[in-house]
């Protein structure tokens, strides 16, 4: 008989799922990122969200500067990072690392009102009260372009018929906090080669390499991301 034909999905760095394809001890993350300048400030005024679609993990935060962004993507190491602005010519923006994998979306999705629908519709919501974001504008039209950008993709084949959700279990957006954390700039993440090696950037023999005895692959991706942000307050070292 005839066969229907049709897109079914759009294969992308940051929205991939088979097992084969991944490392298991490692987040594959999807980054979003919506930016303002302000008129009233020189600082660049950013909202950031990022999700791991293999394991449903789901994180936001919010901040400014230049440098702050270019440092959190520094450390996200996100496979893919979409960003609702036109296309541009040459080089990525000053706050985008060289070897990031940008992708230009359509800025709709970022918007308030757009934003605040997708997460809505894909939690099953009637207010996005509940998800304490409304402290952090910025990162809420982050997460709301994130989700947009797993419907149209659809990375999980399996999506029912029915249009309530993009179908991807993702867990209630987190919201990070750089106060509770140590931050590392990326020059010094390198001499201190806590995932990898200075010289040749290889797993092997960093700190990351010489701690890990976990037996797990959920185990291994939660020391990773110890170490990559370490606590600074005793108590919760302590604890």
């Amino acid at each position: 008989g005839l066969l229907k034909r049709g897109i079914t999905r759009v294969i992308t760095p940051g929205t991939i799922i088979e097992e084969g394809m991944l490392q298991a001890r490692k987040n594959n993350w999807l980054g979003a990122v919506f930016i303002e300048q302000q008129a009233t400030s020189t600082l660049l005024q950013w909202g950031l969200a990022s999700a791991d679609v293999s394991t449903g993990e789901f994180l936001v935060k919010q901040g400014e500067g230049n440098d702050d962004l270019r440092q959190e993507l520094l450390k996200l190491e996100a496979s893919e990072l979409i960003w609702g602005e036109p296309e541009m010519q040459g080089e990525n923006p000053s706050w985008c690392p060289s070897n990031l994998y940008l992708t230009h979306v359509n800025k709709t999705p970022f918007t308030q009102p757009e934003a605040e629908s997708a997460l809505k519709k894909h939690f099953q919501l009637t207010t996005t009260q509940g998800l304490g974001l409304n402290e952090c504008p910025l990162a809420l039209r982050a997460a709301g372009g994130l989700i947009a950008y797993l419907k149209e993709t659809k990375p999980n084949i399996q999506e029912l018929d029915n249009d309530s959700s993009c179908a991807i279990p993702l867990d209630f957006p987190q919201i990070c906090v750089s106060e509770e954390v140590l931050l590392i700039d990326a020059q010094t993440r390198r001499n201190l080669e806590i995932t990898c090696t200075q010289k040749d950037g290889h797993f092997h023999g960093s700190l990351l390499w010489a701690l890990d005895r976990t037996l797990t692959a959920m185990g291994g991706r939660c020391l990773r991301r110890w170490l990559e942000t370490p606590l600074i307050n005793i108590d919760e070292i302590l604890a």
